[in-house]
């Protein structure tokens, strides 16, 4: 007996058994805690030679060393799933995996950082949505945090959407928040079943949850990246303000160069807090249009 599929589309179906949010023609339901996919595929295994072998047949076009996998049998397997990577491979080749919202941030080098929310649709109805997870390592894991239901049901996916912006991912199990800022661009994939004006709810109700903890500082920030979208200009203003600051001190005061700069910082930082804390709500929301007018992107859409 190869691969028991059924497991895991059993186990899936079980853990999402509490309704999140109720809405017209549909629902998002969430498990207890998010559900590790890879451990789900590696149950349907359930260490039987003929999975295992079935798992390295599904991956074979992805150029992984199948040989250094067989030899070490039932431990490589599990080695091999550790990587989110690998994890989204076999579900795309079981079931097709389709990326439903796209973040992505810029950096000051060649490399843009990213992350992706993928819908999995097991055939029972409902669109499991999953996140992969983990570190530059490659390992980690893919997780499953919630369940559309229908899976074409739009007012449950913009539901979804919108919750998920508005507490930063933490009332679907992800303790540590979905990111840390909001992305430098936003790709909806599904415009067909996840609405804008969902999205741009979501990003407002994100600042809000993001100045509780971090202040009113965030504001000033978004408002910075807004006015100059490109991180390496912001990066070269900063260090350009940096440098002038520390010559202007010198010529006043003799003090360290970290020293000088760490309390300069600090000052930054505060005066961020008092730009945020003067601005009115009609201009905050000004601000996440703005952002929304340069970061919302749909499938299709030419940048």
């Amino acid at each position: 007996m190869a691969m028991r599929w059924d497991v895991l589309e059993s186990a899936l179906w079980s853990a999402f058994d509490r309704t999140r949010y109720a809405v017209r023609g549909g629902r998002v339901l969430v498990p207890e805690a998010p559900v590790d996919v890879g451990k789900l595929i590696l149950r349907a295994a359930g260490g039987r030679a003929e999975g295992r072998e079935e798992i390295l047949g599904m991956l074979e076009e992805y150029g992984i060393e199948r040989d250094w996998y067989e030899e070490k049998g039932q431990d490589g397997i599990v080695e091999l799933l550790e990587n989110p990577n690998h994890v989204c491979w076999v579900l795309e080749e079981r079931y097709g995996f389709e990326g439903v919202v796209g973040f992505e941030w810029d950096t000051i080098g060649p490399m843009s950082a990213g992350m992706s929310l993928a819908s999995l649709d097991v055939g029972d109805g409902r669109a499991y949505v999953c996140v992969a997870l983990g570190g530059d390592s490659g390992m980690g894991s893919v997780e499953a945090i919630a369940a559309v239901e229908p899976a074409d049901s739009r007012e449950a996916w913009s539901a979804f959407i919108r919750s998920l912006l508005a507490e930063n991912g933490t009332t679907y199990g992800m303790t540590d928040g979905l990111f840390a800022a909001l992305p430098d661009m936003l790709w909806n994939y599904r415009p067909e079943l996840i609405a804008g004006e969902a999205v741009a709810e979501g990003a407002r109700s994100w600042m809000e949850w993001a100045e509780d903890r971090e202040g009113e500082g965030v504001w000033t920030e978004l408002l910075t990246r807004v006015a100059v979208p490109d991180p390496r200009a912001r990066a070269l203003g900063l260090l350009g303000e940096a440098a002038e600051a520390l010559r202007e001190a010198k010529m006043r005061e003799h003090t360290g160069d970290v020293e000088y700069l760490t309390r300069w910082l600090e000052e930054r930082e505060e005066e961020a807090e008092e730009e945020g804390k003067a601005l009115s709500e009609e201009q905050r929301a000004e601000i996440v249009r703005e952002w929304f007018k340069l970061a919302y992107r749909e499938r299709g859409q030419v940048v």
